[in-house]
């Protein structure tokens, strides 16, 4: 019997995981082969020490039928629905209970944490095991069962609701135009510049312009609505549940707070509207391609490449583009418009105005 239930308890994880299609922990396909093997390189290597808590259970009952023996099962299957309860989506859960969000199905979920899992299998069956050798707990002792995942879940959720202010980031909007990103992230706590800026601060990679190509002006909005954040209803992002919003910047890394909402683009140009802007302003006289590169020349006027990153700054990233192809301009030029034309004399008029980002 003993080895049957050992090799019950084994099995029991890698088919739950299977049946429920987790993955790996290692990166593998299906966890159901990976849990079965207790090596290093594979997940079953976590289901090892509590293995071995079920091992020394089953000897010890094995040796003793007295009083502490007829605790056993209890205090097993507590445990096991103690582990069961640990792997609760608390987030999910306790938005549910402390905000608007009502998520589509059950407010229930699991999160796969394959050790509680390992804990739980062996829990139940060293309660199974104690039922069948050792003497019945009292009746009365049977509801700490039920206790004890009620009381792991309790204190989890409580915890969210009166922790202190919840963060979650929610979902990227891309703005009006190129460059100008929206990030929402909920938050329970009313607007406080300072609070808001540590948070901020926590985050050292998340929302930055300047450390991604793909921004040049940020809009992080925090919002009381979690509904809003989760269904990504970016009309409610102007409304009353918004907090705070924080304005970032890439040409100079500012960052900006303003309190409810804000526009973040308005009266600050993109690189490309910048180009565009003094692409129509300039009348060289010369031809389109002429205006397009004096146009590019006044909008890098004074930009200077900073030692590192700096492909993740649009202008500066242009800028060092602009200066690359030089060569290839005038060669262009020459060919197009001949070798003693007011085009290419313009051109190499210009060449001391890129040298520095040559």
């Amino acid at each position: 019997m003993k080895t049957a239930l050992l090799i019950a308890a084994w099995l029991t994880p890698a088919l739950i995981a299977g049946v429920l299609g987790w993955t790996g922990i290692w990166g593998t396909g299906s966890a159901l082969v990976e849990f079965l093997i207790p090596v290093p390189v594979a997940g079953g290597v976590l289901h090892v020490p509590s293995f071995a808590v079920l091992l020394g259970i089953v000897l010890f009952l094995g040796r003793r039928t007295g009083s502490a023996a007829r605790w056993v099962a209890v205090g097993a299957f507590a445990f096991c629905l103690a582990a069961v309860a640990a792997q609760v989506d608390v987030e999910r859960l306790g938005g549910w209970l402390f905000t608007d969000y009502q998520p589509h199905g059950s407010p229930l979920r699991l999160d796969g944490n394959p050790l509680f899992l390992f804990i739980a299998t062996d829990a139940f069956w060293a309660g199974v095991y104690a039922l069948a050798v050792a003497p019945s707990p009292p009746r009365a002792a049977w509801l700490a069962v039920p206790l004890a995942p009620l009381l792991v879940t309790g204190i989890a959720v409580t915890d969210y609701g009166t922790g202190g202010p919840v963060f979650t980031i929610g979902g990227i909007f891309q703005g009006p135009s190129r460059g100008r990103v929206t990030e929402v992230v909920y938050t329970s706590a009313a607007y406080d510049e300072s609070l808001l800026r540590e948070w901020l601060a926590s985050k050292p990679g998340f929302a930055r312009p300047w450390l991604t190509p793909n921004a040049e002006h940020v809009a992080l909005v925090f919002s009381n609505s979690l509904d809003a954040v989760k269904s990504r209803r970016v009309d409610a992002l102007a409304g009353a549940d918004t907090v705070g919003t924080f304005c970032l910047y890439e040409e100079d890394q500012r960052i900006e707070a303003h309190p409810g909402f804000h526009d973040c683009f308005a009266g600050h140009e993109t690189t490309l509207e910048a180009l565009k802007r003094l692409t129509a302003a300039q009348q060289t006289g010369l031809g389109d391609d002429i205006d397009r590169w004096a146009a590019q020349l006044a909008l890098c006027r004074g930009v200077e490449p900073p030692a590192e990153r700096h492909f993740d700054i649009e202008r500066v990233s242009l800028c060092g583009t602009v200066a690359r192809s030089y060569e290839r301009a005038l060669q262009l030029a020459i060919g197009r418009y001949g070798e003693d034309s007011a085009q290419v004399a313009y051109l190499r008029s210009t060449a001391e105005d890129i040298a520095p980002s040559r």
